[in-house]
């Protein structure tokens, strides 16, 4: 990062940028050297300037690679009134840090310190005895004993039996309703949020005290599992999570600018979070204190990744980074596991990440045609119409607007980076950029 100094800083145990893109090659190539029409990847210029030109959204960063090389990166419209968008700005990026935390616990599992069928509470005690609600005849519930453990793998493949508050809200049954209000009642917050001077342990320990929605590795659900890493990390590894990924997967990737943290200096790159009324661009989240609710349910402080204690490192939805930066991450796993020749992760682990976890116990796809591995999703066949690209596709997609996916039979990446809440907008934005970046494939 420009005028930053590499390496790894840690104050607080925060995690900064470690410097800019340091002359890592982001050249673009001619689209037809690597497969792909010009023509057609033209199209993507004109289907963003028609977003930002309608305002439904302020701007965003797209980025396509082939067989290892960019052949489409470019930014459109505006961070805000007085900054356009640029190809290096800073992204919160939600869930896509998902794939990043399946990294480390997969890295802590090669190295003989875990395995991830054990129980978590042979590292985390606090989940020894955990509850289940049920639902009684007249509507009420009451908690029994779990009849299984809450595994490690449970952790990465949202079969803990955890939920998100905001899903709950926007995908509403009695049992979630039920589950999100005890949530409330505890101060636990969705992961994205800010949790004021809570440590991962704090914020665990809280966790832990909570009753399960159905029983471990039961079904699959979206929820705060994933934010139980940071303190599994750094129970298991001394280490803790900011510091583990830097020495493990950001140094390696040659991340700089993927951080937890932003330091004062690097705040012109920051992306505002704009809201929107399912049409239209409305107005800018303001970093510093205005706290958004989504779903109307939870808050979530648009510039907790900039003021704030900084003692929460959020596993599951706390990183930024930018598209390139990504997209180096991305292409590491569909390399399987290397990238310029350094090892991250190894082939075996890559391909448990791309494997279907859940038998079809899938609420999100109906486990049909595609199915959450471990830290994405996974296509299963051509008949999921989020994407249509075929069974050899991993993805991940941000709340915020950030959304990352491999084709590993046509060895392509994708970055879509914007930021706007709520996500409808940009959903439809990434279904047509998906259609056409697989439409740009020369028929060979």
């Amino acid at each position: 990062m420009r005028n930053l100094r590499h390496g790894l800083v840690v104050c607080l145990s925060v995690f900064l940028l470690g410097g800019a893109s340091q002359g890592f090659s982001q050249e673009v190539v001619k689209p037809e050297t690597v497969g792909l029409s010009s023509g057609q990847l033209g199209l993507m210029d004109g289907l963003l300037n028609g977003f930002v030109g309608k305002k439904q959204i302020a701007g965003a960063v797209v980025l396509l690679a082939r067989e290892g090389k960019i052949a489409y990166l470019k930014a459109f419209g505006k961070m805000d009134d007085s900054r356009p968008m640029r190809t290096d700005t800073l992204f919160r990026i939600a869930s896509n840090s998902k794939p990043v935390a399946t990294v480390a616990v997969l890295k802590l599992a090669e190295q003989g310190k875990i395995a991830l069928h054990d129980p978590l509470s042979m590292y985390l005690p606090e989940f020894a005895k955990m509850n289940v609600i049920e639902k009684l005849p007249d509507g009420s519930f009451k908690m029994v004993p779990a009849r299984r453990p809450i595994l490690v793998r449970h952790l990465i493949n949202f079969g803990t039996g955890m939920i998100y508050s905001f899903y709950a809200n926007a995908s509403p049954t009695p049992d979630r309703l039920y589950l999100a209000k005890l949530y409330n009642e505890a101060g636990i917050m969705d992961g994205a949020s800010d949790h004021s001077d809570w440590t991962n342990e704090e914020y665990t320990k809280r966790v832990a005290r909570m009753p399960l929605l159905f029983e471990p590795g039961e079904r699959m659900e979206l929820g705060i599992g994933f934010e139980l890493i940071g303190h599994l990390i750094k129970a298991i590894s001394g280490m803790p999570l900011d510091a583990f990924y830097r020495r493990h997967i950001l140094d390696p990737l040659k991340m700089p600018d993927t951080v937890f943290f932003v330091p004062q200096d690097e705040l012109a790159r920051v992306s505002p979070l704009w809201l929107n009324d399912y049409r239209e661009v409305t107005s800018r989240a303001v970093e510093e204190d205005r706290q958004l609710f989504v779903n109307d349910i939870w808050p979530y402080n648009a510039g907790w990744h900039i003021t704030g204690a900084k003692t929460f490192l959020s596993a599951g939805s706390g990183l930024v980074s930018t598209a390139y930066d990504y997209f180096r991450f991305m292409q590491m796993l569909l390399n399987r596991g290397t990238l310029d020749g350094v090892p991250v992760l190894s082939r075996k682990s890559v391909e448990l990440m791309m494997t279907p976890q859940h038998g079809g116990r899938d609420d999100i796809s109906n486990g049909q045609a595609a199915e959450f591995g471990f830290g994405g999703f996974v296509g299963k066949s051509r008949g999921f119409d989020i994407d249509p690209g075929g069974i050899a596709v991993f993805w991940i997609t941000g709340l915020y607007g950030t959304y990352g996916r491999i084709d590993s039979q046509e060895k392509t990446v994708l970055i879509f980076f914007t930021q706007s809440d709520p996500p409808q907008i940009t959903n439809l934005i990434w279904h047509r950029l998906v259609n056409i970046a697989n439409a740009a494939l020369i028929a060979e």
